[in-house]
C-alpha cells in the first residue's frame, strides 16, 4: 500500500467510517518478515553439508523456500546441496519472468520439470567420474500462490504444517528406516539409532531418475510451515515441533528456539530449518 491510499484509509477511520476491508489475495501475500532460517554444522560433523533458500516475488504473492541435505562425503554433498539450491533458484527467477506460476498444477509442473533436469545435470557430472564419490543430495522444497501450496521431495528432509493448532508432516520420507517402520520392522525411536538411519531410497544426483513426489495442497491464512533437514527431527520430537510453532509470535523464534534445542541435546548432524508463517 503506497502512502497516498495510507493516508486515505486513516482519515476514513478518523471520521468514523468503516475501512474497506483488504482484497482477499491481500491476506494472503506473504511479507518478508514472515520468513526466517538458519543452518548449523553441529557439534559432530566437520562440514556443513546442508544448503537452503527462500525468495518472493515483489509483492509477496509466490513464495519458494528449499532445504537441500547433502549425501556422500568428501564435501561432494556440500557440492551437489549447494548446486541444486542454485539451479532452482534461477529456473524460479525465470518463471516469473515468464509471468508464471499462475495456478498450483503449473507450479507442480515447474517442480517435477526442474528437479528432474537438475537431477539430469548432476547425474551427468557424477557418470562422467568427475567427483571422487558420485555427489546426491535430499530436497524438500514448497511453492505458494494466493490459495494453494505445493511441495515436492526427495529423501528424507521434511515439511511440515502446522494449522488450527495441528501439526502435520506433509512429506514422507524416502529412507530404508521409514520402509522398515511402514514394515513393521523398526519402531520410530529404534529408527534414530539405527545403523542405517541415513540411508535414503531417493536423492537428488546419484540416480537417474530420482522420482520426485510432487503434493498439491490449499493454503489457508494462519498456516504456519516448517521446512527441516532431518538433523532437527533428530533431536526434536513432533510435540516439541508443535509446541514451538504454537506458540512463536514470528518465524524467527521458531528456529532460534528448535536451533537452541538440537544443540542442547547434542546436534549430532547438520541442521538446516526454514520457518514460513503464510
Amino acid at each position: 500500500m503506497n502512502r497516498t491510499k495510507a493516508d486515505s484509509a486513516d482519515k476514513q477511520v478518523a471520521a468514523g467510517q468503516s475501512a474497506a476491508p483488504p482484497a482477499p489475495d491481500v491476506l494472503t501475500r506473504i511479507e518478508p518478515a514472515s520468513i526466517a532460517a538458519d543452518s548449523h554444522r553441529g557439534l559432530v560433523r566437520r562440514n556443513n553439508e546442508d544448503s537452503f533458500f527462500y525468495a518472493l516475488n515483489p509483492d509477496g504473492s509466490r513464495l519458494i523456500a528449499a532445504v537441500a541435505d547433502g549425501i556422500g562425503g568428501n564435501e561432494n554433498g556440500e557440492i551437489a546441496s549447494s548446486l541444486v539450491c542454485k539451479m532452482l533458484l534461477m529456473r524460479w527467477r525465470a518463471l516469473l519472468a515468464s509471468g508464471g506460476p499462475a495456478t498450483s498444477r503449473d507450479a507442480a509442473a515447474f517442480l517435477k520439470r526442474s528437479i528432474l533436469a537438475i537431477n539430469s545435470d548432476l547425474f551427468k557430472i557424477n557418470d562422467s567420474g568427475a567427483p571422487s564419490k558420485p555427489m546426491g543430495t535430499t530436497l524438500a522444497v514448497m511453492m505458494t500462490g494466493e490459495d494453494w501450496m505445493v511441495s515436492a521431495h526427495c529423501g528424507d528432509s521434511r515439511l511440515y504444517r502446522l494449522r488450527e493448532g495441528n501439526l502435520a508432516l506433509l512429506t514422507n520420507d524416502h529412507s530404508l528406516v521409514n520402509e522398515m517402520i511402514r514394515n513393521g520392522e523398526l519402531t520410530e525411536e529404534d529408527a534414530k539409532n539405527h545403523p542405517y538411519a541415513h540411508v535414503i531410497t531417493r536423492s537428488v544426483g546419484p540416480m537417474k531418475n530420482p522420482d520426485p513426489e510432487i503434493s498439491i495442497r490449499d493454503r489457508l491464512p494462519g498456516d504456519r510451515y516448517l521446512l527441516c533437514s532431518d538433523g532437527l527431527t533428530l533431536h526434536v520430537g513432533e510435540d516439541q515441533l508443535r509446541r514451538v510453532l504454537l506458540d512463536a509470535f514470528e518465524p524467527s523464534q521458531v528456529v532460534k528456539k528448535l536451533m537452541r534445542l538440537v544443540l542442547q541435546s547434542g546436534a549430532r548432524d547438520n541442521t538446516t530449518i526454514v520457518s514460513v508463517f503464510a
